[in-house]
């Protein structure tokens, strides 16, 4: 999915989204393996486990990971007029992800909240420090994009 969204945007040349995308999918990457290392929270007892894990608890990378892509969709689709759609299958995919987590024994739901937490703020700080600063006066991104937060035009 990832890769699909960074070619369609570098053929439309869309290279802020580009830029978006691959920050978001790396930082929150980056984030989720430092919290784990730093926290390093033991799961849940094995007993409880269905499936095989390894490594700390806290956060869900999956849950993080489901965030992020999820609301990576919901800010570059929402001008697309299967926003809803897009909407409904986010949220759908979000919850489903995070409560399989804990329903598999492998996560407190601590751990799942976290990650959803940090998944959308991680985004959204990307979001705003993109699209809502004057990031547009750097040379790369001198073009304006088709992007907005609240449907500007300019």
């Amino acid at each position: 999915i990832i890769t699909f969204l960074c070619i369609y945007q570098t053929w439309m040349k869309n290279y802020k989204s580009l830029v978006f995308i691959a920050l978001s999918v790396i930082g929150s990457i980056a984030i989720g393996w430092l919290l784990k290392w730093g926290i390093d929270r033991p799961r849940p007892l094995e007993f409880y486990h269905l499936v095989q894990s390894y490594g700390a608890s806290f956060p869900s990378a999956h849950s993080l990971y489901a965030a992020t892509l999820a609301s990576l969709a919901l800010l570059l689709c929402q001008q697309h007029r299967y926003r809803l759609f897009v909407i409904l299958i986010a949220t759908l995919w979000i919850m489903v992800m995070g409560i399989s987590r804990v329903y598999l024994g492998v996560h407190y739901p601590t751990d799942v909240l976290s990650g959803w937490g940090i998944g959308l703020i991680w985004t959204s700080l990307l979001w705003l420090w993109l699209y809502q600063s004057n990031f547009n006066n750097n040379l790369f991104f001198r073009s304006k994009s088709k992007l907005r937060w609240n449907n500007d035009v300019g």
